[in-house]
């Protein structure tokens, strides 16, 4: 819903931070918190924070794990919502 309220009505500002750290050798930390504001006069504010923990197995080859944590005012009323992720990265070269 946040990432497709713009073709509904009005138009989606978006902004975040993002930091990746090193645990050790080929494990890394990420850590992604976004806030999308809708152009509109209610239901406009969403963010949603993540975390995930990858684990390099080769040169270009990650697994990745964590959660995904979003708020957001719907036209039903504020909700919360948290759900596991998981992804296999390939091709590109850890850094």
């Amino acid at each position: 819903y946040p990432r497709m309220a713009h073709f509904y009505e009005g138009a989606s500002v978006k902004t975040g931070l993002s930091f990746k750290s090193l645990i050790f050798q080929k494990l890394f930390y990420e850590e992604n918190m976004q806030l999308f504001c809708i152009t509109r006069s209610r239901d406009n504010l969403f963010a949603e924070n993540s975390g995930s923990i990858m684990w390099a197995v080769c040169k270009s080859v990650r697994l990745k794990g964590g959660y995904t944590l979003s708020w957001g005012r719907y036209p039903f009323g504020n909700h919360i919502q948290m759900w596991p992720t998981f992804d296999i990265v390939f091709g590109s070269k850890v850094k």
